[in-house]
């Protein structure tokens, strides 16, 4: 009864101890009941915890590269339906840089859009008479750019690029 739960520190030893007892149904006491609503990994706030010295550095990797922290630590549903570590792509290092520049920046993308759709995917296209013609995915997006405004100087020389690349005229 006279546990002082205010000196009661943390670190990751006593976590993996207060684990170990709660698998084998031992009785924790009161202040041994880390978990935030049972919910095991979850702890409760207001906690102390101290960090050791390779946990610090961790962390210290974590708060300065994003990068890092999301590769390393965050978990995505993959095709095959297991779960595992991320591989980020170009275009999600380029969004997430994004919102550390500015927190207040909106992507107006939704999932379906092709993000990630190459520019030289084969389209088929048919026309007025009928005919189906196979267009690279970067032709006809300049092409109905071009329908809209008029093409920037990069733009003109992608457009210029990919004809070339692709043999279309």
């Amino acid at each position: 009864m006279g546990e002082k739960i205010d000196e009661f520190i943390l670190t990751s030893d006593i976590i993996d101890d207060i684990e170990q007892r709660e698998n084998l149904g031992k009785i924790l006491k009161r202040y041994e009941k880390v978990w935030f609503q049972n919910l095991r990994g979850v702890r409760k706030p207001y906690l102390t915890f101290a960090m050791s010295e390779d946990e610090f550095e961790e962390y210290i990797k974590c708060k300065i590269n994003i990068h890092y922290f999301a590769e390393k630590y965050c978990q995505i549903k993959r095709e095959d339906g297991s779960i595992g570590p991320m591989k980020l792509r170009e275009y999600q290092k380029d969004i997430i840089d994004l919102y550390d520049r500015n927190r207040f920046s909106i992507l107006m993308a939704s999932r379906q859009v092709g993000k990630c759709l190459s520019f030289n995917t084969l389209t088929e296209i048919k026309n007025e008479n009928g005919d189906i013609s196979i267009i690279p995915m970067g032709i006809l997006y300049f092409n109905l750019l071009k329908q809209t405004r008029p093409l920037t100087i990069l733009e003109s020389i992608k457009y210029l690029l990919y004809k070339i690349y692709f043999r279309v005229s």
